[in-house]
């Protein structure tokens, strides 16, 4: 028999438009041996008028308790699941999945028992397109290669970060693999839980990553760009790349992998340290609100994740109303940073043939 998928659907305030085509995307699919979960977390608008269109018994309407922040949101919504589930699939509620999409991932799945978690090509545009078959979308394979990764080809794949933030369309999570990781109840990022746990499926050591040719989902990309006026949730987000190149940077070390997969992951720590600090700088100088909302929390990133010399280079950044400052901090970042993981790792070695 076919395994269940579980389609996981969190809603909060989605246009109605959007919210409608979402789901019918997940109920329209060619795989019949599945559920959609539907998560309302507390919406103010109408999302009952959408989903109340939707009364096929595989839909499964639910709601928390409380309001609930977006990694606790999709926490709930997948803990929602059936027990007898051996996938999931996220999709947040303006993506649509192409027709053929959990068919396809469930077959090479199935065919490669030691995937974790399987991807197609993702559409990113404004609206979704006539036909998903037509298009020949390059966001995820590029250069990359379909079929399985190991665990250094992967965390090759998954730097620079954006391709790691764009996984939850169109995927599959084996459901086992995605309890491993603690699901997104465990997740300490900001906001950033698919790059969280794209992370904590790639420990998964015994497990492997995949991809595939196809077109799997339509990505909505928003009108006014991913970063609000205030730059609120933009520098939240910068925070998270910063967490996320450093621990996947720890992932590396531990695993001892050579030096072309650790340059390119300080490559992406590096433009994130840039974005991140030249975006407190201008907060600063023109006093939006992130200055008074993210200072602290960035002040308490920078205490916690960053060496004594690199706390001196940052700090006098963030003390200068300009740019020019930010890039030598990024630039001695990276070299003191690069520095010791490179000794480290050195050290590991020596201790190993001894």
């Amino acid at each position: 028999m076919s395994p269940l998928v579980s389609i996981i659907i969190p809603v909060f305030n989605q246009n109605e438009d959007y919210l409608h085509d979402c789901i019918a995307s997940a109920f329209n699919q060619t795989y019949r041996n599945i559920e959609i979960v539907i998560s309302d977390n507390h919406s103010t608008k109408c999302v009952s008028t959408v989903t109340s269109k939707f009364t096929d018994p595989r839909v499964k309407n639910v709601r928390p308790n409380t309001f609930l922040d977006i990694n606790n949101s999709f926490a709930f919504a997948a803990s929602c699941a059936s027990t007898d589930a051996k996938y999931l699939s996220f999709l947040s509620s303006d993506d649509v999945l192409a027709p053929y999409a959990i068919e396809e991932l469930v077959k090479f799945a199935e065919n490669n028992p030691s995937v974790a978690f399987v991807a197609g090509n993702i559409i990113q545009s404004i609206e979704p397109p006539a036909s998903f078959v037509q298009i020949e979308n390059r966001i995820r394979t590029g250069n990359n290669k379909v079929g399985l990764y190991s665990f250094v080809d992967a965390v090759t794949m998954f730097c620079p970060w954006k391709l790691a933030s764009t996984w939850m369309a169109g995927d599959l999570i084996r459901l086992d693999a995605y309890k491993v990781t603690g699901g997104f109840e465990a997740c300490d990022y900001y906001i950033s839980g698919d790059l969280w746990l794209t992370k904590e499926l790639l420990r998964q050591k015994n497990s492997d990553f995949a991809c595939i040719g196809s077109t799997t989902a339509f990505f909505r990309l928003r009108e006014n760009g991913v970063l609000p006026a205030d730059g609120d949730r933009g520098l939240g987000i910068h925070l998270d790349m910063l967490r996320y190149c450093t621990d996947i940077l720890q992932m590396v070390k531990e695993r001892n992998i050579g030096f072309k997969q650790r340059a390119s992951i300080h490559l992406t720590h590096t433009k994130s340290l840039v974005k991140v600090v030249v975006f407190t700088l201008l907060a600063r100088k023109y006093k939006k609100p992130t200055q008074v909302f993210y200072e602290q929390p960035f002040q308490q990133y920078i205490e916690n994740q960053s060496t004594f010399l690199e706390r001196r280079w940052i700090n006098w950044a963030l003390s200068i109303k300009g740019l020019p400052l930010s890039l030598f901090s990024a630039i001695a970042h990276f070299f003191v940073d690069a520095r010791n993981r490179v000794v480290a790792s050195v050290e590991i070695k020596d201790s190993a043939n001894k």
